[in-house]
């Protein structure tokens, strides 16, 4: 087994040649308390929420404010119910935001979406919005931006429905969809839209003397004022207007011409918050005149201080002035919260400056004051704990969403000499939010750190490395990759990630009992996958795995005796020898981010897969005992003369299911160092140079499934893997 062990350990950085320069901080032992403090609290408050629901629509903007915060307590503990919670909601309406189309308050519940997805990749959360935005897109509303339109949510979205973002407001609600819908389709008009939208608002509303938001035109210095005689602005308008930069600049690249304007303005803001923050370290419903509302008010504070925190926390503010002032406000807030968990002191649905219950409580703000706490537990932590900042640049004019990242464990070991698999963790360089790692070993040891993030064209994201962490107290990941042996169905081998699954054929397969041998061999069944979790332990477990109706996934796919979708040959004299089915395996690492496996033939041949989280493909590397032509292969069934696409190294199918099943399946082959296909009889086959070993990629799809429900699509995504096979991601 050492030979399989040391050829793994090729796999584990397929995708990232990794160059790291770190630095490690010092740590401040008190730090630690005050986190799991913070964390302690942020659960107390969370689940009295969560007991006491709010007499609100689920989809009203209040819980648009709501939801965020229960993600960020969601990205920094273990216990789901708070995202569980979201999810039911999201479900139950059809993952829809509320009826009216162009006003943000409708759609603030569509970041949520956005941020689900990125834990589930399930794109049914994020159509609806897509379809929405596309649809403004095409019609879009032509009024002033200061205009201002209620929109009535019984009518349909007449020209009367069309409004802009003519509210202070509506920059927590809208910007941040806009941009996180951006970030996971890559396309560049979402994003245009919220910074074109957001700058007419801010030339509109944003005073640059006074470096706040006049909440709406009705509160122009013209027409309303103090009672001290200065302008009216409302705490918590600013707030929102904070808590949207923050979540714009979490998203917005860092290459992105545009961003040193948002930057610029979260800085003037939170300088201004600063100066002005009353003795007492709470802001009030009226910033400017604080005396004529002398009521300490909850929302406004949280979200001004989720801003200072998350400001000081990425260098953008002075640590020496924001610190202490987030620190108090937070400090006065943790006695706003009874015994039971009710945040209070919260002002009520309002526009303006209001005096209020100081009992009273809002589901807003509870949004905003887990938001700040989230900030405020990653300083702490980051005070507490050993760590190191790197950055990951995407060197390539590709989008690669869930881009595996491997670092090599003796540089982790360099920065973090206490190090272990089993304390190390993955934090967001803009969030608070832990990711998902894993640890692969070679030879019995730690090798690779591995953690997956989507990057934009020449953008470039930082994380951070934390030693002496508790894994089991971070989330966990949605979703796995997963394998095993099967000795129930004929010694097969399975693996899957969640969009793909597959399986070798065993020995007890071909020994067909009374002499008789199968007509099957080395080739690779493919199965259909519509259920982002993992499926194998459950379709081994049906009567009949081949029924359309089973729904989460089907065998549909005839292997037969020909490479199926990736079986290896040798080329001899214009013949393809394939190996019978595997004689042995070995499971080397099985995720949650990769599986790693290996399947041994009589032929002396050795087949090393390895499949990644959110890959249509699996990548395996074939070694022969001797120098060999060799070839890797897919069937060739095409349904008509449109439905096979192929070049230099690669071929993509379209296919009909077996036994006349009425569905399509989807196959594909990458071989880089491949030639032309070569078709012969039911099968294509990618010719490698002649040597020892080779790489192949294979990937499938079912019609069924959540990604490809025609040729073209798949086609394309084809084209795209190939394209992101090439991308280089650096690591620094």
């Amino acid at each position: 087994m050492e030979t399989v062990k040391a050829i793994s350990g090729m796999v584990m950085v397929l995708f990232l040649s990794a160059c790291v320069s770190v630095q490690a901080t010092k740590t401040d032992p008190g730090a630690e308390k005050q986190a799991a403090q913070t964390l302690a609290t942020m659960l107390k408050v969370a689940d009295w929420q969560l007991a006491n629901p709010s007499k609100h629509h689920p989809l009203d903007w209040t819980h648009g404010a709501l939801y965020p915060g229960y993600m960020a307590l969601d990205g920094i503990q273990a216990n789901p119910k708070y995202r569980d919670a979201i999810m039911k909601i999201g479900a139950e309406n059809g993952w829809k935001n509320w009826t009216r189309t162009y006003h943000a308050d409708d759609y603030a519940v569509s970041q949520v979406y956005s941020e689900l997805y990125q834990l589930t990749r399930d794109p049914m959360m994020i159509r609806p919005s897509i379809e929405q935005f596309d649809d403004m897109l095409a019609n879009p509303a032509t009024c002033e931006v200061g205009e201002i339109v209620h929109g009535k949510r019984s009518s349909k979205d007449t020209a009367n429905n069309k409004m802009r973002w003519w509210w202070c407001d509506a920059l927590f609600m809208a910007p941040a969809a806009w941009t996180k819908i951006y970030d996971l389709t890559d396309d560049a008009k979402y994003l245009d839209f919220m910074i074109k939208e957001w700058k007419a608002t801010s030339e509109f509303l944003y005073d640059k003397e006074e470096h706040l938001f006049f909440r709406d035109k009705s509160y122009f210095p013209d027409k309303k004022k103090e009672k001290n005689g200065k302008k009216v602005f409302w705490g918590r308008g600013n707030g929102w207007v904070l808590g949207g930069l923050v979540r714009v600049l979490q998203v917005l690249p860092d290459n992105h011409p545009d961003r040193p304007f948002f930057v610029t303005q979260f800085q003037e803001i939170c300088n201004k918050m600063i100066a002005i923050q009353p003795a007492d370290g709470v802001w009030r419903a009226s910033l400017l005149d604080p005396d004529n509302y002398p009521i300490q008010e909850t929302s406004s504070t949280s979200f001004i201080s989720f801003a200072l925190a998350w400001g000081v926390n990425q260098g953008l503010l002075p640590r020496e002035k924001a610190e202490p002032a987030l620190r108090k406000a937070l400090g006065v807030l943790t006695t706003f919260i009874t015994p039971e968990g009710k945040l209070t002191h919260v002002q009520p649905i309002g526009a303006d400056p209001q005096h209020f219950d100081t009992d009273g409580t809002e589901v807003y703000g509870v949004g905003a004051f887990l938001l700040a706490s989230s900030e405020l537990y990653r300083m702490d932590v980051l005070k507490a704990k050993e760590h190191a900042t790197i950055t990951v640049k995407n060197d390539s004019k590709v989008f690669c969403p869930e881009r595996t990242v491997s670092i090599a464990w003796t540089d982790v070991l360099k920065k973090l000499p206490i190090a272990t698999p089993e304390n190390i963790a993955v934090m967001e360089g803009l969030s608070s939010r832990w990711v998902v790692s894993q640890v692969v070993s070679e030879k019995g040891q730690p090798a690779a750190l591995l953690f997956q993030t989507d990057l934009h064209a020449q953008q470039t994201k930082s994380f951070v490395l934390v030693a002496g962490v508790d894994r089991s107290a971070v989330p966990k990941s949605v979703r796995s990759t997963f394998a095993r042996f099967v000795p129930e169905r004929k010694d097969d081998f399975a693996w899957e990630n969640d969009r793909t699954a597959y399986r070798a054929y065993g020995p007890a397969l071909w020994d067909g009992g009374n002499g008789k041998k199968a007509t099957v061999g080395s080739g690779i069944d493919a199965f259909g996958k519509n259920d982002r979790l993992p499926v194998i332990n459950r379709i081994f477990k049906e009567k009949n795995y081949h029924s359309p109706t089973l729904g989460y996934a089907i065998d549909a796919y005839k292997v037969g005796t020909g490479p199926g979708c990736g079986g290896a040959a040798i080329v001899k004299d214009g013949t393809y020898d394939q190996a019978i089915t595997f004689e042995k395996w070995t499971l080397l690492e099985n995720g949650p981010i990769r599986t790693v496996f290996a399947l041994m033939y009589a032929t002396a041949q050795v087949r090393y897969f390895t499949i990644d989280l959110g890959s249509d493909f699996y990548e395996v590397i074939t070694v022969f005992p001797s120098a060999v032509t060799p070839a890797a292969g897919v069937t060739y069934r095409p349904v008509d003369e449109k439905a096979f696409s192929s070049g230099e190294g690669f071929m993509a199918g379209w296919e009909a299911g077996q036994d006349k099943t009425p569905v399509n399946m989807g196959v594909a082959l990458v071989v880089p160092e491949g030639g032309k296909p070569v078709i012969k009889d039911q099968a294509a086959w990618i010719h490698a140079p002649k040597g020892t070993q080779f790489t192949a990629y294979a990937g499938s799809c079912w019609n069924k499934g959540k990604d490809y429900p025609t040729a073209e699509a798949w086609f394309k995504a084809v084209d795209l893997f190939r394209l992101r096979l090439n991308a280089k991601v650096i690591v620094e």
